[in-house]
Order: structure tokens, then C-alpha cells, then sequence
């Protein structure tokens, strides 16, 4: 009797889906073996900047006393799915920071392996091996390789976003829901996502699956009203809410943020060469089609939405389409001559290995976009192990985060709790209203990255940042010496940084 071929499909089909899976869980080894090593030496390095001002402690709330919103430190709008997933493995190994490297490290590997999926999606037709490339340059990229060992928010976002996706462009709606519920828990901007698949699906006349996508909606609100209803705000406390939406919404914040996000998506990096492919692409018609509407139209909307909310214009916000660029350069790239073609794709992976360790010449930027992290946080290091020998009862003063720093074991700076002053900023005026009798030791250090022709020095630009922010410079070392009376007593740098300590004579 002949068997059909609909039933020959029926037969192969469960040891072709055990092949892909065997595949995919052999990859999954592969990404997180690679970040691992590649990571190697960092992995205990001590939290850094938010991390030890929010996210960190906030774990710490809920593992030691089950609060979901921060407690510890000023709550925020922030969903508490990465703290959660933290706290739960904490209570098994407990919360050691190598271990806390590893379980941001295995999510940022399956945010590689989400990415090579979706890779083959949208560039199946490109030639040679384009996903596993896609995924080299995202393994490259510098904010991605700091990123992948934080505990922030933003490669979390990007890891559900990338399987959000994915599951949407195949038309599995129910699971697509439940990645993009699960993304609104960690981070609440993911709920961009499910707005543009409802709306897409809107479009098509796909009522009952485009009503699903309000889950993620209901689940969100369900959040911000647990918020308001503990903190009394909706973002979790009124300054939180002034900068991040009130400020944020101001015209020349909205123009320099919206500049930002254009030069480090398009530009910087060797960016330059994938944009010039993207561009190829889109004149040959590489990217027709809904798989790329979609996309495309995420992507767009995803970087509006974190231009307009949000009052720090961080990079690392675009981590979620950041992997959706890499995608579109090698797709496009394939509209190019053959020499060209090369020109760009390894141009700009050139570009982000230099990213790694090259700051910008003439503008500052956040340490966590590459491997100044690393040098800012030993900084740190050594005036804790400095400030822990020295100094026994004298009041010392600095600035957030470092402050948090000295006073929190937690955070793996020091083994006892120092009591420090903190302040917001190095402004002279701040640091002018601290009395003398409480202050012996004063800690400098550059919390902006501020290189020699640092285009924030020019008079205008200074004045419109202190028109529009109220800036004020930091306060200088004579200012130190000759005002306040206090000498030097150490000073370190690293990569351009630098620590100082003053102190009585």
C-alpha cells in the first residue's frame, strides 16, 4: 500500500522538530560557553552604577523581606520580573556576585539564540552563514558585551523581544502573548511590542487574536496600580516621575535625545558601513514583504517610544532593535558588489572590537556602553579597600553611586558599612552647603567620561546645559584646597578616569 505524502510529512516530522531542537540546545551551549569565557575575568567584578543604586538592592527587598517595588533605595516604575527571576536563584546558591554574572549571562545567551532564530527568518535568503554572522556582530557589539553581565533591564527586554517577535512573524499568537507578557514584566517599555503586533493584526481584520494583545496591557496596569497603591505614585515616586516623563518631554531633551539615538544606531561603531548597506538593500527592494513591515515598524516605534519616555538618554535603551539593524545590514549588504559587500560587514565588525576599548574623542557618554565600566568600577575598588584602612570615624563625603558604595556590603566594595555623606553631583554649591565640622574627607572622582577636546567645554554648550538642566561644572581642585582646606592625599586613573582623595592635614 503507498503512504501519501501528507502522511510521509506526518512520519518525519517528529525527527525533524528532535533535530532542530538538538540543534538550537547545541547552540545555546555554544553562545553561553562563548560569553562565559569572554567574560572570564570580570566575573567578579562589583555592581556598577544602577545596579548598585537600584536594581541590586531592589533584589535585596525582595529576597530578604518580599518587597516587589524597592524599598532599600527610591521605588520606580520598573517591573520586578529580573529581580524576581535574581532573588530566585539566589535563594538557592545565594547572592554571590559571580553567580549573579552567570545568571545575566545565560539570559543574554538565549537572547543570542533568539536572535540567530529570527536571523534565519528575516535573512534566509542572503548567502553564506548571514544568522550566525548577525549574531557575531550582536556577541561584538559593546554595549551588548557590558550589557550581557549587568543587572539592568535593557538585554533582558531585548532577549523576550527577540522571542516575541519571532513567535509573531511565525504566527504563533498564543505563545507570542505570553513572551510579550513576560516582556512587559521586565521591562514596562516592552509594552511597545504588543501594541504594534495588535495593531498589524488590526489591520489584517484578525479581531480575536489582536485582542489577546491587551494582556500584556492588563498585566502592565495591574503592576502601576499595585505601585500607586503601596507608594502613592504611579511610577513609584514623584521624582522618578518628574524625570522621566515630565522633563523628558522638554523640546531640546526630545531633539538631543532623538540625536542620540540616530548617531549611535546609524553611526558610531562603524555603524556607518551597515547603514550604507541598509540604504543598498532598501533601494534594491531586499526588505519587501510583512516579515520587514513588521519588523520595520517595531523598530521605528520601539526607538520613539525611549526617545520620549525616559529622562536619561542611555544607549543602552536600544538594545532591543539593536540585533533588528545587524539583521538589515547583512540582509542588505547583499544588494552590494562582492568587494563592497565585505567592505562593509567587516568594517563594522572591526568597528565594535575597537568600540570595546575606544571612547568617544569629543563628547562624553555612559561608561556601560563599553569596557569603561570595568575601569570605573576598579577605580572604586581601590579607594574602598583605601578608605577601609585609612579611615576609622572621620566623615566622609562623595558623590552617587560610590557613596552607596562605601555604605552597603552588598554591593562587594567594602566588608563593613562606612557611613558617608552622598550627594547627587560634584557641583561646588552642593558640596559648599556641607558644613566643615562634617566633612574631613572628601572623594572626587569623574562620574562623566571627559575627554581633552570634550565638546561640553564650549561656552555655548555649556550655557545652554545650564539654561535648559541647571549644570553646573564640578568643583575644581583649587576650589578644594583653598575653600573647603583640604589636601590631596591619593590619586588613581585608569583608561582616562580618575579617583581622588582629600582629606584633612
Amino acid at each position: 500500500m503507498g503512504v501519501s505524502q501528507a502522511e510521509r510529512r506526518r512520519v518525519r516530522h517528529p525527527d525533524s522538530k528532535r533535530t532542530r531542537l538538538s540543534s538550537y540546545l547545541i547552540f545555546a551551549v555554544l553562545f553561553t560557553a562563548g560569553l562565559i569565557v569572554s567574560h572570564l575575568t570580570i566575573l567578579d567584578l562589583p555592581y556598577f552604577w544602577d545596579e548598585a543604586g537600584q536594581f541590586i538592592p531592589q533584589t535585596f527587598d525582595l529576597l530578604r523581606n518580599g518587597d516587589w517595588y524597592a524599598t532599600s533605595v527610591t521605588p520606580n516604575v520598573h517591573p520586578p520580573g529580573v529581580m524576581a527571576y535574581l532573588a530566585t536563584i539566589w535563594r538557592i546558591t545565594g547572592p554571590h556576585i559571580v553567580i549573579t554574572r552567570l545568571a545575566m549571562l545565560l539570559l543574554a545567551a538565549l537572547g543570542l539564540l533568539f536572535a540567530f532564530r529570527l536571523a534565519i527568518l528575516l535573512t534566509g535568503q542572503a548567502r553564506g552563514i548571514p544568522a550566525l554572522l548577525v549574531v557575531l556582530l550582536l556577541a561584538c557589539s559593546p554595549l551588548f558585551y557590558s550589557q550581557a553581565m549587568l543587572v539592568q533591564l535593557d538585554m533582558p527586554a531585548m532577549v523576550f523581544t527577540m522571542l516575541s517577535l519571532l513567535l509573531f512573524l511565525e504566527n504563533r499568537i498564543a505563545l507570542c502573548v505570553v513572551a510579550c507578557t513576560v516582556l512587559v514584566v521586565v521591562k514596562e517599555t516592552g509594552i511597545v511590542a504588543p501594541g504594534v503586533f495588535g495593531l498589524v493584526l488590526l489591520t489584517e481584520k484578525r479581531w480575536r487574536d489582536a485582542f489577546l494583545f491587551f494582556v500584556p496591557a492588563f498585566v502592565l496596569a495591574g503592576w502601576l496600580a499595585y505601585l500607586r497603591s503601596q507608594t502613592g505614585h504611579v511610577f513609584g515616586s514623584a521624582e522618578f516621575t518628574h524625570f522621566n516623563v515630565q522633563f523628558a518631554l522638554g523640546f531640546l531633551h526630545l531633539g538631543l535625545g532623538a540625536l542620540r539615538r540616530v548617531s549611535y544606531l546609524f553611526v558610531e561603531n562603524l555603524h556607518i558601513l551597515g547603514t550604507v548597506a541598509i540604504v543598498a538593500g532598501l533601494w534594491r527592494g531586499r526588505f519587501a514583504g510583512r516579515n520587514w513591515s513588521v519588523t520595520g515598524l517595531f523598530a521605528l516605534a520601539h526607538v520613539v517610544g525611549v526617545t520620549v519616555i525616559g529622562g536619561a538618554t542611555l544607549e543602552r535603551y536600544l538594545l532591543p532593535v539593536i540585533p533588528l539593524f545587524y539583521m538589515a545590514a547583512v540582509l542588505g549588504a547583499e544588494a552590494l558588489p562582492g568587494l563592497w559587500r565585505k567592505v562593509c560587514l567587516f568594517g563594522m565588525l572591526i568597528g565594535l572590537l575597537i568600540g570595546l576599548f575606544w571612547n568617544p574623542p569629543f563628547w562624553p557618554f555612559p561608561y556601560e556602553n563599553n569596557l569603561a565600566f570595568v575601569d570605573f568600577v576598579k577605580l572604586h575598588q581601590d579607594a574602598a579597600d583605601y578608605v577601609s584602612l585609612r579611615f576609622n570615624g572621620e566623615k566622609i563625603v562623595t558623590a552617587w553611586p560610590l557613596g552607596s558604595a562605601l555604605r552597603n556590603p552588598d554591593l562587594g566594595y567594602v566588608n563593613r558599612p562606612i557611613p558617608t555623606t552622598e550627594l547627587l553631583d560634584f557641583s561646588a554649591s552642593r558640596i559648599r552647603k556641607i558644613p566643615r565640622e562634617q566633612m574631613d574627607v572628601l572623594i572626587l572622582y569623574s562620574r562623566d567620561w571627559d575627554p581633552p577636546n570634550n565638546l561640553m567645554h564650549h561656552p555655548l554648550v555649556r550655557g545652554l546645559l545650564r539654561r535648559s538642566w541647571g549644570y553646573e561644572a564640578p568643583i575644581g581642585r583649587f576650589e578644594v584646597e583653598g575653600e573647603l582646606g583640604l589636601k590631596p592625599l591619593k590619586r588613581w586613573e585608569r583608561g582616562g578616569q580618575w579617583l581622588e582623595i582629600y582629606g584633612r592635614p
